[in-house]
C-alpha cells in the first residue's frame, strides 16, 4: 500500500513540475485534443509562436481525423470534429476546402439519384432531392434543366391522373365514375366528389410515382397502399392490404373520360 502512495506522489510531482505547455504536447501525443488545448489557453499570450504551432498542429490532426471518419461513412463523428475547428484557426481555409468537397459529394448523390427517380416516374421524390443543392452548385445548370423536365412531365401527367383520380376514388368506394367531378389544384392535388342519397362527398387524391395517395376532403392523408398501371387501353387500380391479398379493379380509358 505504501509503495502504491509513493508511486502516486512519484507521478503527481512529475506532473506539477511540467508546465502547460509540456502538459498540452503530452496530451496531443495521446490525441487528447481537449485537454491539450485546455493546457494552452492557460498559457495566455507566453509564448504566441511556439502555442500557435501546437494548436494548428492539432487542428490538422483533428481535421485528418475528420477525413478520415467520413469516408468512412460516420458522417456525425466527423461533422462533430470538424465543429473544433473555429473560424480563428489557421487550418480553417483547409476545412472550408473539405466541407465544399462534402457538399460536392452529397450534390452529385443527390442529383443521380434524383435523376433515377425521375426516370421511375416519382416527380416529387426527384424534386425534393433537387431542392438540397446548393445554390452555387456546379450542377446548377443540369439541375435546373431537370427541375423544368420534371415540371413539363407534370403537366404530361395531369390529364391522365384527372382520370385515375376518379378510377382511385370508384375503386375505394365502389361508386361509379360516371357520377364524379374531378378538378386539378396546385401543387399537383386532385379533388374528386360525388354525390350519392342527396349527400356530396369530397376527396382528394396526390400521386408518387405509380402510388396513389387519398384522403376525404377536408382531413388527412391515408397511408393505404393504393397503386395503378396502365395498359393501351385501361387503367389498374389496385390495393394491397396487411394480409398479402391485393384487390385489382380494371377502368376502361375511354370510359372514364
Amino acid at each position: 500500500m505504501k509503495k502504491v502512495i509513493y508511486y502516486i506522489l512519484i507521478i503527481l510531482l512529475t506532473i506539477s513540475c511540467k508546465d502547460n505547455y509540456d502538459l498540452a504536447e503530452e496530451y496531443y501525443s495521446l490525441k487528447k485534443y481537449d485537454l491539450a488545448r485546455m493546457e494552452l489557453s492557460k498559457m495566455g499570450n507566453s509564448d504566441y509562436k511556439k502555442k500557435e504551432a501546437l494548436i494548428r498542429k492539432i487542428d490538422s490532426s483533428i481535421l485528418e481525423s475528420a477525413i478520415k471518419v467520413y469516408y468512412e461513412k460516420y458522417i456525425d463523428s466527423s461533422m462533430n470534429l470538424l465543429n473544433k475547428i473555429d473560424s480563428n484557426s489557421s487550418m480553417i481555409n483547409e476545412k472550408k476546402d473539405f466541407l465544399r468537397k462534402i457538399d460536392s459529394i452529397n450534390d452529385n448523390s443527390n442529383y443521380k439519384l434524383a435523376l433515377n427517380l425521375f426516370s421511375k416516374g416519382y416527380l416529387n421524390k426527384s424534386f425534393a432531392l433537387l431542392t438540397k443543392l446548393e445554390p452555387s452548385s456546379h450542377l446548377d445548370s443540369v439541375k435546373n434543366e431537370l427541375l423544368e423536365k420534371i415540371e413539363k412531365k407534370k403537366i404530361e401527367n395531369k390529364s391522365k391522373e384527372l382520370l385515375i383520380s376518379k378510377a382511385a376514388i370508384s375503386s375505394i368506394f365502389g361508386k361509379p365514375t360516371s357520377i364524379m367531378k374531378v378538378d386539378y389544384f396546385e401543387p399537383g392535388v386532385y379533388k374528386v366528389q360525388y354525390k350519392s342519397a342527396g349527400k356530396i362527398y369530397k376527396y382528394k387524391i396526390r400521386f408518387d410515382g405509380t402510388f396513389i395517395i387519398w384522403g376525404a376532403e377536408p382531413g388527412g392523408w391515408r397511408n393505404d397502399k393504393l397503386y395503378y398501371t396502365e395498359t393501351k387501353d385501361a387503367y389498374y387500380i389496385y390495393e394491397q392490404f396487411s394480409d398479402g391479398s391485393t384487390r385489382k379493379d380494371k377502368f376502361n380509358k375511354r370510359l372514364l373520360r
